[in-house]
């Protein structure tokens, strides 16, 4: 009899856990990375589970700018109901643009029950890294080389043979300065030609490019890269020409350019990057949409800066 009630107590005991543990809200926070570069994307979740019969949640509010963290995308709030839990579901996409490590707000979810008593819960506060460029993690150790002997004795039909070559090395790069000069004077910038009208006219001639050899997939995203940095360096008199992807989405971040088209534009370059550095091979429609993005950017600050001059 003694082991009957310890084993119905138990029981009970359990049972009363269970029922209690179903009955209060729960509140859990996903991120799917914690390091990224400047302009890469983390896709950011919040899982809301509570009673259907105790509760009704009045979701986060969430606005399109939050410290260090811009919002790209707001997904909607889908919803399930299993042995009356409700689970809602929302994923938002968040990008950055402030190096340094960051911590995403702690938003509050509040929870109505059925005797008008509210239970407030907040998401997690997320760390996430900004960068440019991800850390060696690796720490390999190298071999220390052994020294060489070297000959002292010099040799003068060697340093005889380097002067020879220098000089001719001097005045081949002066004819070329000399050449481009004069070349430069005729058709600098293509003078009748706006910057505007050069990159649509450039943007036009890749898109007759094979998008099914690789060869010419590398020289077409090269190309775009070339074509968004030569229509800045026009526009505002700066050499961008040799500037990093990096450099570019921080100079546009200065500007009065729109979020979402920097977001763009830092995808359709970070691609190109990948394509020419990684030797990752995009497919024909993801080369069409890099093309479009960057054509959209271009068109997007000319009208505007049309507009206000």
């Amino acid at each position: 009899m003694k082991k009957l009630a310890i084993f119905f107590t138990t029981l009970i005991l359990i049972f009363l856990f269970e029922y209690t543990h179903a009955q209060t809200p729960t509140v859990k926070t996903f991120i799917d990375r914690d390091n990224i570069l400047i302009g890469e994307q983390v896709n950011y979740k919040v899982v809301a589970s509570f009673a259907t019969n105790e509760f009704k949640a009045n979701w986060l509010s969430l606005s399109d700018s939050i410290p260090h963290f811009e919002v790209v995308a707001k997904g909607q709030i889908d919803s399930s109901f299993t042995n009356n839990i409700t689970t809602l579901t929302q994923q938002i996409i968040l990008t950055s643009f402030d190096s340094g490590k960051w911590r995403t707000p702690a938003l509050a979810i509040n929870f109505l029950s059925a005797n008008s008593k509210t239970v407030k819960l907040f998401t997690d506060s997320m760390v996430v890294n900004v960068g440019f460029a991800l850390a060696d993690s690796t720490n390999q150790l190298r071999d220390i080389k052994p020294i060489i002997e070297m000959d002292t004795k010099p040799n003068y039909w060697v340093i005889l043979l380097y002067i020879l070559l220098g000089l001719i090395a001097l005045l081949l790069v002066v004819f070329l300065i000399i050449k481009f000069t004069k070349k430069k004077l005729k058709t600098d910038y293509k003078a009748f030609n706006s910057a505007y009208d050069e990159a649509i006219e450039n943007i036009k001639k890749l898109q007759q490019h094979n998008l099914n050899d690789s060869e010419q997939v590398k020289q077409y995203h090269i190309a775009l890269s070339q074509i968004v940095k030569r229509y800045l360096t026009r526009r505002t008199k700066i050499n961008m020409l040799n500037k990093t992807t990096d450099d570019v989405l921080v100079y546009l971040k200065s500007t009065t350019v729109l979020n979402q088209l920097i977001v763009n534009i830092a995808s359709a370059l970070r691609c190109g990057d990948a394509v020419k550095f990684a030797k990752f091979l995009p497919t024909h429609t993801e080369s069409e949409e890099c093309l479009q993005k960057i054509k959209n950017t271009i068109q997007s600050i000319h009208t505007n800066t049309s507009t206000t001059t």
